[in-house]
């Protein structure tokens, strides 16, 4: 079966494609806070997103001109307080730094394009590079079957007018084709502005909802908010696909826990050609759900655990423990790997054994 996106990661298209236009039409300044949650966000994570539920990222983006903007990425759900993955520009070049691998890279916005202002999401939120809302929706309308207005609503004190389209996403298999997915667009026609871009994929895609949930026109700006370097310890990743982050793949080797049925792996990597920094496992035991998730600790080493998680003595062992409703978390520093073991259905205390079991 091939699966393909109707709609979806054409952003960088869409907005190269316009013809010099800035984030904002009229090139006004501005700064946005959005939330965006994704049901299923990696191939072979389904057993994580029936474990953590949605994944959900917080974004804050500033744009003051074509050439100065930051956009800063986080996740309420982190256990430790890693900071944002950012994206800044300042003058020439935009530098994208990742604190989880303390890594950076640095690209020329002359070779990055106008697709750079943009947060790196294949939802579109925030002021759009089009002089009216009639001319987005004609350029959408070439990417998708269908795409009408079908209603208002009122987002953050703006009157949007709701825009629905579809197919989202198609299959084919054995000549046979299908596809399936709504979107919707929630736009302020006068202020040209996306404030909510929601999927529901049905059973061929991902679904999503990104919504603004602050937008300030003409804001002031810290001094240095738009300085590009880095922190000092941090280590330049080349522009190619053999330039790695300085992290280890030698993870743990966890056995399949006793009654439970092993359902998946999978991990992440800057590329195919480097180490992966972070796999995961899933497991299920009748209703019950469970996660082992590893990932290397970079040589600048872990920073403060978030604030509510509670030590776990008795190990012999950094540990941490966190619970949320139907949620119970684990998380331990074992030989320069942080392992995190989330869980429905299982208790601490078999948590701390399989967390302990790894050879």
């Amino acid at each position: 079966m091939m699966l393909r996106l109707l709609g979806l990661g054409v952003v960088a298209v869409l907005l190269v494609g316009v013809g010099g236009c800035s984030a904002q039409s009229d090139g006004e300044a501005f700064y946005l806070e959005a939330r965006v949650s994704v049901a299923v966000d990696r191939p072979g994570g389904e057993v994580l997103g029936e474990v953590y539920g949605p994944t959900e990222t917080g974004v804050r983006w500033w744009y003051r001109d074509d050439t100065h903007f930051r956009h800063e990425y986080y996740d309420p759900s982190a256990m430790f307080e890693w900071g944002p993955r950012t994206n800044v520009a300042g003058g020439d070049v935009a530098v994208f730094y990742d604190p989880r691998l303390d890594s950076y890279s640095e690209r020329s916005l002359d070779e990055l394009g106008g697709a750079s202002l943009y947060p790196s999401f294949s939802a579109i939120f925030g002021p759009l590079p089009f002089e009216t809302v009639d001319s987005f929706i004609e350029d959408w309308r070439t990417r998708v079957e269908r795409i009408e207005r079908v209603g208002t609503d009122e987002i953050l004190g703006h009157r949007v007018d709701v825009y629905e389209y579809g197919p989202t996403s198609g299959a084919s298999s054995g000549g046979a084709a299908s596809r399936s997915g709504v979107g919707r667009f929630y736009i302020d026609p006068e202020a040209m502005i996306v404030l909510r871009h929601t999927v529901d994929g049905g059973e061929m895609g991902p679904s999503f909802d990104a919504e603004v949930t602050v937008f300030e026109p003409d804001p002031a700006f810290d001094k240095g908010l738009f300085d590009p370097d880095p922190p000092a310890s941090a280590v330049r990743v080349g522009d190619n696909a053999d330039s790695c982050p300085d992290v280890s793949s030698a993870f743990l080797a966890f056995p399949i826990p006793a009654g439970w049925t092993f359902e998946g792996s999978g991990g992440t990597s800057r590329s195919q050609n480097c180490p992966q920094w972070e796999v995961f496992a899933g497991y299920s035991r009748a209703d019950d759900r469970m996660a082992i998730v590893q990932h290397a600790i970079p040589p600048s080493g872990l920073p403060d655990v978030r604030r509510d998680a509670q030590p776990v003595l008795g190990l012999g062992v950094e540990a941490y423990h966190l619970t949320a409703p139907d949620l119970e978390r684990l998380v331990v520093v074992r030989e320069g790997i942080l392992v995190e073991i989330a869980a429905r259905g299982a208790t601490l205390d078999e948590m701390t054994v399989i967390a302990m079991s790894a050879e």
